[in-house]
């Protein structure tokens, strides 16, 4: 069995990465009602990379000297004794609408520099941004941004740009036809031998064996 996302597990991280409650809610019970697992347990253990995609988002929100409410840890915590279909269908969507609000919330706990360049980010990773570009239209050097950037985020500008871009990629490759070398150019990478190196260092896989793993049936 593959180790790859399925493309439902994509658009679901990207309704929760857009602030998507209704999607992802959407999206999280066709998942659950469109297995072909027969028994509970079985679905349970199928929900589960919906769940760790909650996690992740909630983990990357803010800023990471910033815990995360108890009130959204006890309701994770509360997925192991999820006993039948109805309660764990009512403890997804609740928990979906919860962790969006802690995740807005924690968004803008940052600083507001740090706000705006993550805003510019999912808005034009595939410009042509940079850290001296954004220091330049906030007024401020680059060094302070970048340092900022890297206190509140515990990324690099850089490496979370790259992300950024990757995980559009993804998207593009599962849910397009799209040439390697269009894609790459579509995020904002237009040399493909760069892009298909940084991929596979991301991934473990090439961007067309990534491509054939998630469509498979």
């Amino acid at each position: 069995m593959s180790n790859e996302p399925s493309v439902a597990v994509l658009k679901f991280e990207n309704a929760l990465r857009d602030e998507n409650t209704q999607a992802a809610v959407r999206l999280a019970q066709t998942y659950t009602s469109g297995t072909s697992l027969a028994s509970f347990r079985e679905k349970k253990a199928a929900l589960l990379p919906l769940v760790l995609s909650v996690v992740r988002m909630l983990m990357g929100s803010g800023r990471i000297s910033d815990e995360l409410p108890e009130s959204i840890v006890r309701r994770l915590a509360e997925f192991s004794r999820m006993d039948n279909p109805e309660k764990l269908t009512s403890w997804m969507t609740a928990t979906i609408g919860e962790a969006m609000t802690v995740i807005h919330g924690r968004h803008r706990s940052y600083h507001l520099l740090v706000h705006h360049a993550m805003t510019q980010i999912r808005q034009n990773y595939h410009a042509g941004l940079s850290l001296k570009t954004l220091a330049s239209a906030f007024n401020v050097s680059p060094a302070y941004l970048g340092q900022l950037f890297k206190e509140e985020t515990g990324k690099y500008f850089h490496d979370y740009l790259i992300q950024t871009r990757l995980q559009e990629s993804r998207t593009l490759l599962v849910d397009t036809d799209l040439k390697v070398g269009e894609i790459a150019r579509r995020i904002g990478i237009p040399n493909q031998s760069y892009f298909n190196r940084i991929f596979k260092n991301e991934y473990g896989v090439s961007p067309m064996e990534y491509r054939h793993r998630t469509q498979r049936p």
